[in-house]
């Protein structure tokens, strides 16, 4: 037998203490990789509970800041019956506060059974819409949850309009509305002439009732709120609630808590595996000792422990991965699974590197320990 091949040999035939030290590596593997699922997974949940909330600052005109109490107002847009020329809002590009502008349109369909809302927005800017989204993107006719589409269309002013996508529940007045991309505001003008409504004739891409706001940083929300309100004439700035801030602050701890016990309880099996490992290295003296008569030296006999304790925390690294990625399945995606077992298979490798050079330096510390008989 090739000394090469006696590492998978000794495993092989040692069945009982290969299960434990596997059992050990692989519960040491799926401690590191599920913490940095978990971990992940509450940062992308995170980050879409923070654009799924909307806007930083919602502009209305003034003439709508009465039509609406300032409680009830959505971050991704609170419908209402009022519109302004865009051009009024020109001076927003010298807020230095101001990262991104989306703006949204608001037309009322009465020809129904029942009035609902029709929100044009710009595909090319929205980002409050898109998180909310089946497909995660917002460039088509959207129906709220709470609308059954006919087939493949939806009918607005008594004409039918494809629709591409559904948004997700809201529990908000959203839910019944219909987003529609401004390309098609001609074609809803014309229907809603055809319908006999005149209200709409002069609307174009260039009118707004609202613009939504993202600010550089949620911290500089009330600072461009309170700009826009002394700087702009004829409309009402309003920022976001600070619950967002809250449960960033409360998810947060989560995410530290869940490393914290992460990190733990790797340090737990880690030092079972140390432990085990010093155990087997005593126990397979006189193994070792016999390697030793046959004219293996004490640097060959530790790179033999060395390819075992390899092929142990390989295993355990590939065994530990079905069970961290059902933590993954029920966690928002976050970042690509891979860069996460390579670093558990790195971290699991130094550890089982640690534990093969501390459980065979006793051996190779004393003269006389492989040459005693």
């Amino acid at each position: 037998m090739k000394r090469s091949q006696l590492p998978l040999c000794n495993l092989r035939a040692h069945k009982s203490r290969t299960l434990i030290l596997l059992l050990i590596v692989t519960l040491e593997a799926f401690c590191a990789l599920s913490g940095q699922l978990l971990a992940d997974g509450f940062r992308s949940s995170l980050k879409l509970t923070e654009a799924r909330l909307g806007a930083d600052i919602i502009v209305y005109p003034s003439a709508a800041k009465s039509k609406i109490a300032e409680a009830e107002v959505l971050m991704q847009g609170y419908p209402v019956s009022v519109s302004k020329n865009r051009s009024m809002l020109a001076k927003l590009n010298e807020c230095e506060n101001v990262r991104q502008v989306t703006y949204q349109l608001y037309l009322r369909d009465t020809t129904g059974e029942l009035p609902r809302w029709i929100i044009c927005y710009e595909p090319e800017t929205d980002f409050v819409l898109s998180p909310w989204t089946v497909q995660g993107k917002a460039n088509s006719i959207l129906l709220g949850a709470g609308i059954e589409a006919e087939g493949q269309t939806v009918s607005l002013f008594d004409a039918p309009f494809s629709v591409q996508d559904t948004l997700l529940k809201t529990d908000s007045i959203l839910d019944n509305a219909v987003f529609v991309p401004f390309e098609e505001l001609p074609r809803l003008i014309v229907a809603a002439k055809d319908a006999g409504i005149e209200t709409y004739d002069s609307y174009s891409s260039e009118l707004f009732s609202a613009a939504l706001i993202q600010t550089t940083s949620h911290e500089e929300a009330e600072v461009a709120a309170n700009w826009i309100n002394v700087y702009i004439r004829k409309v009402k700035a309003i920022r976001s609630q600070d619950s967002f801030q809250v449960l960033a602050i409360q998810m947060n701890r989560q995410i530290r808590m869940v490393v914290g016990i992460a990190v733990f309880a790797w340090l737990i099996f880690l030092f079972a595996f140390l432990l085990a490992f010093s155990m087997n290295v005593r126990e397979r003296l006189p193994e070792l000792r016999l390697y030793h008569t046959l004219g293996m030296c004490g640097r060959e006999i530790t790179q033999m422990i060395l390819l075992e304790t390899l092929y142990l925390c390989i295993l355990g690294t590939a065994a530990s991965i079905p069970l961290s990625l059902c933590i993954k399945l029920v966690l928002p995606s976050g970042s690509a699974v891979l860069p996460f077992i390579l670093r558990t298979l790195v971290l699991t490798l130094l550890a089982g590197i640690l534990a093969a050079l501390a459980s065979t330096h006793h051996v190779l510390r004393e003269k006389h320990a492989l040459s005693q008989q």
